[in-house]
This record gives C-alpha cells, sequence and structure tokens, in this order.
C-alpha cells in the first residue's frame, strides 16, 4: 500500500516571500511616520511664529502714542522697496523686505521655546494717514540652514 503525503506547515520560500511582503509594508509605514513628523515639527515652528508675532504685534499697538518703541528709529518707515532688490518702487513693506537688525526700528531675539526665533519690527509713521502709524512686525527662524519668516501688519491709530 501506498501512503498518501500530507503537507503540513509551511515551506522557507513561502516563509520568505511573507516576510518580504511585511518588510515592505512596514518600510512604507516608517516613510509616512517620518513624514509625519517633520510636518509637525513645522507646523509648531509656524504656530509658535505666528503666536510671537501677534503677541509683539499686540504689545506695540498697546502702547500710548509717542512711545519710544514706536519710533521710526531709522527713517526708513514709508511706503518703498517693494521687493528684495533694493530699489525704491514706491510700495508698501515699510523698511521689512527682508529683515536684519540694521532695517528694522526694533528686535528681539532668541524667543520661542528653542530660542529660534528673532522678531524684528519696523515703524511707519503717519503711513497710510497722518492720523495712523502702520507697524510690520516679522518674525525669523533657521532650521537646518532653511530660512523661514512670518509676518503681520497692523494699524495703530495716533488718535486718543
Amino acid at each position: 500500500m501506498l501512503a498518501l503525503k500530507t503537507d503540513k506547515g509551511f515551506s522557507i520560500l513561502e516563509i520568505v516571500l511573507g516576510v518580504a511582503i511585511f518588510m515592505v509594508g512596514m518600510l512604507g509605514v516608517a516613510a509616512m511616520l517620518i513624514s509625519s513628523i517633520k510636518g509637525q515639527a513645522f507646523s509648531g515652528n509656524l504656530t509658535e511664529a505666528s503666536v510671537l508675532a501677534a503677541n509683539k504685534m499686540e504689545e506695540l499697538l498697546g502702547l500710548p502714542v509717542g512711545a519710544a518703541a514706536l519710533a521710526d528709529t531709522d527713517n526708513d518707515g514709508t511706503g518703498q522697496d517693494l521687493d528684495d532688490d533694493d530699489v525704491d518702487d514706491n510700495g508698501d513693506n515699510f523698511g521689512l523686505d527682508h529683515a536684519t537688525q540694521a532695517t528694522a526700528d526694533g528686535m528681539t531675539a532668541n524667543q520661542g521655546r528653542n530660542g529660534i526665533f528673532t522678531i524684528y519690527w519696523n515703524i511707519a509713521v503717519t503711513e497710510p494717514t497722518v492720523n495712523s502709524d502702520t507697524i510690520k512686525v516679522l518674525v525669523n527662524w533657521t532650521v537646518k540652514g532653511n530660512e523661514r519668516s512670518i509676518g503681520i501688519t497692523g494699524i495703530k491709530s495716533r488718535i486718543n
């Protein structure tokens, strides 16, 4: 009599193939996780920069007219230099196309939870009208050699 051969279990080839398919899937999950972490870090920095800019704007808007922090110390606070080419275009950036300590009326460095943010602000006295000043706040930070920035602009009344 002939005995029937019955296979029980998996062959080594089936196991290797199954593990390979599983590993390809896990690589995809790992790539998504890394992308998610990078996105979350950028989002956190952008949110923190926005909060810092808004806080500085609120601080400046809350100062009384004539406060020292609201002075146009470098006299560049007129509608000028619309782009980054350092040529007066009669634009509306009020001296803060690209903020540096030399081009801002005020600066606060090493801000935020990681100390990576620098806050710049510039004042345009009697712009856009005689009874108002334009305040522009710009927050810069650098991550892995990439410079990022966010800016907000507000108008403060000169009438008490």
